[in-house]
């Protein structure tokens, strides 16, 4: 599934793993589940942005700067924080950084992952996110006879 999202300064490709991968450009939001969704994943989130309208942090830096991207999955109106990705110290250009959660579980239904860009003091940019169907379980047997 390949979901296009306009974003001003960053772009996002997601990866539930193990899964065969789509890939996307800048502005495009791409994930795959393998055929065992209920099973235990990681996500993978490259996230490419452009470090030249706000810089990523120098070390000790507190304020007017990227410190982090933080990764949320979302159910309903509440976000949950999976996991974050460190902003490159000082960078100052467009660049691609990569993170991975930690293995977790989703619930069949449509997944919602969300990317924000975060300042030391909280401070977080708009969301760009993306939902995947998550189909049950294929089933296990199946048995046939011809008459």
């Amino acid at each position: 599934m390949k979901v296009r999202i306009l974003a001003v300064f960053f772009a996002v490709s997601i990866f539930l793993a193990p899964a065969k991968a789509n890939t996307g450009k800048i502005g495009d939001v791409s994930i795959a589940l393998n055929p065992a969704p209920l099973s235990s994943h990681t996500v993978t989130v490259n996230v490419t942005y452009d470090f030249s309208a706000a810089p990523g942090c120098a070390t000790g830096a507190t304020t007017g700067c990227v410190k982090q991207f933080n990764v949320y999955t979302i159910s309903g109106t509440t976000k949950t924080l999976l996991f974050s990705i460190a902003a490159p110290a000082g960078a100052s250009t467009s660049q691609t950084v990569t993170g991975t959660s930690p293995s977790f579980t989703p619930a069949m239904g449509n997944l919602t992952i969300g990317v924000t860009a975060a300042t030391p003091d909280g401070i977080e940019s708009s969301m760009i996110q993306a939902n995947v169907p998550v189909p049950p379980p294929a089933p296990i047997a199946c048995n046939g006879t011809i008459n």
